[in-house]
């Protein structure tokens, strides 16, 4: 009995000794439990103008009317860092657009360079397609039709088979990466093009900027153009419409596929998610072709941004058509101004500050930029300050920093003295002299082109906003 007894004991020894390291282990927190309690340091996140204007071919910008009166205090909220179960940060995945193509169709030819399928808004699949097939979407009887046949659905959708294909679907005879929206609104329908982020960037650069631009100055413009584009989704200018932005000067031009270049494509790559923020917010990082030499503050335009300061922009001078001219006969300034509600009568005479940038003499009537403020006219029957933003539109004049001069031919006068007699004499014109292209605001594009020949495209964007961080977002 005592042996077996010893003989049950030395057994239950050995087990003990045998589970005892793994006891231990089990009790000891793994190197992975540690990691998972510390938070990522390497994860960085964060998060244009309703009527367009005319812009120049070397370089366009989204020029809008409104954008240089309406006020930019309705902003997106920058994406907060997300966390997992394990409490480890993470990235947010890329954001997608959707881009309002056009609206009021009635019909539209897709075809795709790979199998792609059709489906109701809802879900449920309509049809399978090859990369031979071509479809017709049209309207009759306010109800979509896919190929002559009936859609019960107010929305069908053309996408990948599945959603890690790239597709490139070619809509009336342009290329669009993504997935299409066809919305029925009434006897007609919208088409969206619903595209990632980057690749939506990839089809705005060279619509913006132009092909052939160094990569630097690339690179800045695809930043800018990132950040604009959330700051504009943010704004919700087109809610109602549907869809996050549009193609034009409105938002920024977008071409897709057919718009793409390799450079374009590189400068995309290599600022892969990068946006410009301020105090965790995306900017209003407004760009244009030309500074005429100095930059715009925000507060000219109504809103007073921290990051759109007036700033002196030499390198612009590269900009071959800097300096323009625009004349307009007497008779016809004061027709207009009319028009435009100031009836002044018969012109007397102008009242505007020299501009004098080289000397630095800022005239009450200039903004610090020597951009103008306003315009006296005194006439006959009234005097009035006209403000230089609205006989920028009045006149199609390519920026506000502009002089006047009076004459005809030879004989034109330049201002001197700030006040300008009018003779009325038959012939005579006010002719506008003045330097660059756009609001004035950001990003001078000629300024970063020659700026790209001696910085980097972080310095070139330092140069326009001031004190934004650049934040990766994915």
């Amino acid at each position: 009995m005592k042996r077996n007894c010893l003989k049950a004991f030395a057994v239950c020894l050995m087990m003990a000794l045998w589970l005892l390291p793994a006891m231990v282990m089990a009790a000891a927190p793994s190197k992975s439990d540690k990691a998972a309690k510390m938070p990522d340091k390497g994860v960085i996140t964060g998060t244009s103008t309703p009527k367009a204007e005319t812009k120049p071919a070397e370089a366009k910008a989204p020029e809008t009317k409104e954008s240089e009166k309406k006020t930019a205090d309705t902003k997106p909220a920058a994406p907060k860092t997300s966390e997992n179960k394990q409490g480890t940060s993470s990235k947010k995945p890329e954001p997608v657009l959707r881009v309002g193509l056009a609206e009021g169709q009635t019909s539209a030819v897709f075809t795709a360079n790979n199998d792609f399928v059709v489906r109701e808004g809802g879900g449920k699949g309509l049809a399978k397609y090859t990369h031979k097939d071509k479809i017709t979407i049209t309207v009759k009887n306010r109800q979509l039709l896919l190929n002559g046949k009936a859609v019960s659905a107010k929305k069908i959708v053309l996408k990948a088979p599945n959603e890690y294909e790239n597709l490139v679907f070619s809509y009336n005879d342009s290329k669009y990466r993504g997935t299409f929206e066809i919305v029925l609104k009434g006897g007609s329908f919208t088409v969206i093009n619903l595209v990632k982020l980057d690749d939506y960037v990839g089809g705005v650069i060279n619509e913006e900027m132009g092909e052939g631009w160094p990569a630097e100055a690339l690179k800045a413009q695809a930043v800018a153009a990132r950040t604009f584009a959330l700051y504009t989704v943010g704004e919700e200018k087109h809610s109602e419409d549907g869809y996050d932005v549009c193609t034009t000067t409105h938002c920024q031009v977008y071409g897709g596929v057919s718009s793409e270049s390799r450079d374009a494509l590189a400068a995309v790559s290599a600022t892969r998610g990068e946006v410009m923020t301020y105090n965790g917010e995306p900017i209003y990082a407004a760009f244009h072709a030309s500074s005429g030499g100095r930059t715009a503050a925000s507060g000219e335009t109504g809103t007073d941004l921290p990051y759109l300061k007036s700033r002196p922009d030499p390198e612009d001078s590269e900009n071959p058509n800097q300096e323009w001219k625009i004349s307009v006969p007497v008779k016809k300034l004061v027709d207009e101004l009319r028009a435009a509600g100031y009836n002044v009568g018969t012109l007397k005479r102008i009242e505007i500050s020299p501009l004098d940038m080289k000397g630095g003499k800022l005239g009450k009537d200039r903004f610090s930029s020597y951009r103008v403020k306003s315009v006296k006219f005194v006439g006959t029957l009234k005097t009035v300050d006209v403000p230089g933003t609205k006989l920028r539109w009045e006149f199609d004049l390519h920026s506000t920093l502009f002089d006047i001069c009076y004459g005809s031919g030879k004989t034109m006068k330049p201002n001197k003295t700030g006040k300008i007699d009018i003779t009325n004499r038959a012939g005579e014109t006010v002719t506008f002299v003045g330097a660059g292209w756009g609001h004035g605001l950001g990003l001078s594009q000629w300024g970063a082109r020659g700026m790209a020949e001696k910085y980097k495209y972080r310095e070139i964007l330092a140069r326009y906003y001031t004190d934004v961080k650049i934040e990766k977002l994915f």
